[in-house]
């Protein structure tokens, strides 16, 4: 029974075996050099990585030293959204004036119970003189550099309101007038001290020169104390990564379908309309499979106005980031002007940032794409050497430059593998058996021993 120990270790070191991913279980590799000097390399991940995993989580990808080893890295993940603080801009209001009906024509005459008449002549100047009232406010965005987030109002009724509906509109030469906004409510209201507010508007996404707003209720228009404007964080639109997904037959019920063929964190997008002096209501959607069910990310209206120099169109469009590969463009409103064009779509997303280990001599190999790897999602950066001081760790950190896509296990390794065997449990039963046969055997030879 010297051969029961022997097979227990074989039958460890196997499962210890397979239970390890190497470069060959990953479709492709990429050739990383780090910075030299620097005990710690970053580079954000190029566009190729995500078009090759297999996880939105990026689960299936490790980085492997020059003797096939793994090194620890970490993923510094982009936000949920583009980041940047909010820049606050108070913006100029001008109130707009309509004119009353006038009060008579300036003669006033009245008869009283005897039948005299009297006769009052007004001045001139008091009879053409008309009453004027607030009917509503325009506000001069002409001095933001970015598109707007949202307003945020300082306000008063004459009437003592404390809620009312106001309406939003959008212009680029106080001409004609887009609605932006067809109904939203501010609230001031306060009892024993304490004050319940709500000044901000949302503003949908696109950039005006003039906005407009108005009451939508009964009562006087509302004394604008104040109004200030929330712009888009810019940074992270400006570091966006933009490709164009491939446009998909279309199928007449479910609008323009594009495939991203990549699983990026998009969080922005351009819709360019296939005409000039065009504006749709439109939806933009998202699914993980080709059969999965569409969720909308992003819905309002898309246009352009004018053309050459002056054409005018919305912003790019804004949302939490979603790392699906399905997109489609549902119109809402205005298909018929559309005819044969089709909307142009662009997406664009932040890549995260991988750090890792300088670990071992020579090139470092990032492998990606694999159904066959069970590793678990690389740790967020905080994760890799925790507790050193952010300045030292900062000092140690150095890039690294990303070579040409290699093939390594190929499409194979796309596909899972047959359900594996369970070691363990062989390893059990085998140790069960072979105790039980040794007790046997033991057995045996006592009854020998008993015979003679």
């Amino acid at each position: 029974m010297k051969s029961l120990p022997v097979l227990m270790l074989s039958l460890l070191a196997l499962s210890a075996a397979a239970g390890s991913a190497g470069p060959q279980d990953f479709r492709s590799g990429i050739e990383l050099l780090p910075q030299a000097g620097h005990p710690i390399a970053e580079l954000d991940l190029p566009d190729a990585i995500y078009q090759g995993v297999t996880r939105a989580d990026l689960g299936d990808l490790r980085v492997f030293n020059a003797e096939s080893t793994p090194v620890p890295a970490a993923l510094c993940t982009p936000p949920p959204a583009p980041a940047g603080a909010v820049q606050e801009l108070p913006l100029k209001v001008y109130p707009l004036q309509a004119a009353k009906a006038a009060a008579g024509a300036g003669t006033r005459l009245e008869v009283d119970s005897g039948g005299a008449v009297t006769v009052d002549v007004k001045p001139t100047g008091e009879a053409a003189a008309a009453q004027t009232q607030v009917s509503a406010y325009v506000i001069d965005a002409r001095s933001a550099e970015r598109p707007l987030d949202a307003l945020r109002f300082r306000w008063h009724t004459a009437d003592g309101a404390s809620e009312l509906q106001v309406r939003v509109e959008g212009s680029e030469d106080l001409d004609r007038w887009t609605t932006l906004v067809p109904q939203a409510t501010l609230v001031q209201a306060g009892s024993a001290g304490q004050t319940l507010q709500r000044e901000r508007i949302p503003l949908p996404s696109g950039r005006h020169a003039y906005l407009r707003v108005t009451r939508n209720d009964a009562g006087p228009a509302p004394a604008l104390d104040a109004v200030i404007a929330e712009l888009q964080g810019g940074k992270a639109l400006e570091q966006a990564r933009w490709f164009a997904p491939a446009v998909l037959p279309r199928d007449p019920e479910h609008g323009y379908v594009f495939d991203a063929a990549r699983l990026a964190p998009v969080h922005t997008a351009q819709i360019a309309l296939p005409a000039g002096n065009m504006t749709l209501q439109l939806a933009l959607q998202s699914r993980a499979r080709a059969d999965g069910t569409w969720r909308t990310v992003w819905s309002g209206a898309v246009y352009s106005v004018g053309a050459g120099a002056a054409e005018h169109h919305n912003d790019d469009l804004r949302f939490a980031a979603d790392s699906d590969r399905y997109w489609r463009v549902q119109v809402q409103q205005g298909a018929d002007s559309l005819g044969a064009g089709v909307p142009a779509l662009r997406l664009g997303y932040i890549p995260a940032r991988l750090r890792f280990l300088v670990q071992g001599s020579g090139n470092f190999l990032l492998a990606y794409g694999s159904a066959r790897a069970e590793i678990p999602p690389a740790p967020g950066c905080e994760a890799l050497l925790q507790g050193l001081p952010p300045a030292e760790l900062q000092a140690m950190i150095g890039t690294a430059q990303a070579g040409a896509v290699r093939e390594l296990g190929g499409v194979a390794v796309l596909s899972p593998l047959p359900r594996p065997t369970p070691l363990r449990q062989i390893l059990l039963w085998a140790v069960l058996v072979l105790a039980a046969a040794s007790v046997i055997w033991m057995a045996l030879s006592l009854m020998r021993a008993s015979r003679r």
